[in-house]
């Protein structure tokens, strides 16, 4: 699965369950290795980066900003393989 479809899809579920949560995903181009989606809602925040396989390559610096944001909040590589583990995650971030 492409890693934009995906994304997509993510989106999608997520908007349907977190109706409440606001989404965004900063511009590539504005900041370089931003994640590429960022969750915010009354109970925390967390930051996504997609991937389209566990086995994908991760760009410079994704890493550093992954592990330097789970220190403030939730920050994960997120790709079809953790999918639910993210979601359940979430679920207990986002739950009043």
């Amino acid at each position: 699965m492409l890693e934009a479809k995906f994304k997509k899809e993510f989106k999608k579920d997520i908007e349907k369950r977190f109706p409440e949560i606001e989404i965004f995903e900063p511009n590539a181009t504005s900041r370089r290795s931003s994640p590429d989606m960022l969750l915010l809602g009354e109970t925390g925040w967390a930051a996504l980066e997609f991937k389209r396989s566990i086995n994908s390559s991760h760009q410079p610096n994704q890493d550093y900003n992954v592990s330097r944001l789970s220190k403030k909040g939730y920050a994960s590589f997120i790709y079809p393989e953790n999918r639910e583990v993210v979601l359940n995650d979430l679920e207990e971030l986002f739950s009043p």
